[in-house]
């Protein structure tokens, strides 16, 4: 069998990436793609590029559009797909060349529907920073949701076992897509729209492999998304936690313990708020960040989860984290946030 693949790109503003975004697909080794490129709006030379290749190689497709924001793009891209699966890949980042000959390969011999992987993180310059490879797992009927989801969801409070819930390392059955109608929220609104994909796919697939394979290069930039400081960052990351605390309590019937993992991803959470107000020099004062600092531990949703989780189960860094979280210590949290204790 030789399916087709479409690999889906959006693209805003990364005319200093994006041509090695689009050379790495195009030497992948499993030939039977087709790259939809969706242009969301970009104000710099990116655009341009994107019809560049399409002018010039037949199984590359563009749509341009107006800016709506990363998982509004990929569902246009879904929407134009005509492969059997797809594969979502962030315009700013870059693929080993064996990268889908490896994630198809388990639906081919054993006829997987969703295959995912690890990653590297690489700084611009392609040095790798970080490595995050997963032991090669099955997972099959109510375990893709109950083993897989749920950890996905977030570690259990004594070990680190998460899986990534990103889905730029991964392949789908756009069957399974298109036949229940899946589509990615906006991250303006819930701010891991890839989580809560998952937790809509996940319900369908019955046969996930999870790959022992990093060939997919997640590049770290100062101008990110993910370093980038954001307004109201408190409040997008409680309206996710609320939604996916209801997603598992009501809909999905997944065990107890997935409400305790989805609570220390929060926590994980709340740290990077707390970080991101250290670092807003240029944004506020001094005592304007230990105000907003001192603000997310007062957060009802914050106060709550402290409550409910079973703190004694954590390593002394995050214990200690809470301790300063339930004492409104704003100073010593910016200080050790600084130092990386946390």
């Amino acid at each position: 069998m030789n399916f087709t693949v479409s690999i889906v790109v959006p693209v805003y503003n990364v005319e200093t990436y994006l041509r090695e975004c689009i050379d790495s697909l195009l030497c992948q080794s499993y030939k039977n793609i087709e790259i939809i490129l969706i242009d969301d709006g970009s104000a710099d030379a990116s655009g341009n590029i994107c019809d560049e290749y399409a002018d010039k190689y037949d199984n590359i497709t563009v749509v341009h559009k107006r800016n709506e924001g990363l998982g509004y793009a990929r569902n246009t891209g879904m929407e134009a797909a005509k492969g059997k699966y797809v594969v979502f890949v962030d315009s700013d980042d870059y693929a080993e060349s064996d990268m889908i000959e490896k994630l198809i390969l388990p639906i081919i011999e054993d006829g997987a529907d969703t295959c995912l992987g690890g990653f590297k993180r690489v700084d611009n310059h392609g040095k790798v920073l970080y490595t995050q490879t997963y032991e090669q797992q099955l997972f099959e009927n109510e375990n893709v949701y109950f083993s897989l989801f749920a950890r996905m969801l977030g570690s259990s409070p004594s070990k680190h076992d998460v899986i990534k819930m990103s889905v730029w390392n991964a392949i789908y059955s756009l069957d399974i897509i298109k036949a229940n109608d899946l589509r990615f929220p906006s991250e303006r609104k819930l701010i891991s729209e890839d989580l809560v994909f998952h937790s809509d796919y996940l319900k369908y697939a019955k046969k996930v492999f999870v790959l022992e394979t990093t060939a997919y290069n997640y590049r770290v930039s100062a101008g990110s998304l993910t370093n980038s400081y954001r307004e109201n960052k408190i409040g997008m990351i409680c309206n996710l936690y609320v939604e996916m605390e209801k997603r598992v309590l009501e809909g999905f019937k997944i065990p107890e313990h997935a409400v305790i993992r989805l609570q220390k991803m929060f926590f994980v959470n709340i740290r990077g708020c707390i970080v991101q107000e250290r670092k807003s020099i240029s944004h506020k004062g001094f005592e304007a960040r230990a105000t907003a600092i001192r603000d997310i531990c007062r957060n009802d949703v914050v106060r709550r989860v402290i409550n409910e989780y079973p703190v004694k189960e954590l390593q002394w860094r995050q214990r200690a984290m809470i301790f300063l979280m339930n004492h409104k210590m704003a100073f010593t949290l910016g200080f050790i946030s600084g130092l990386g204790l946390m």
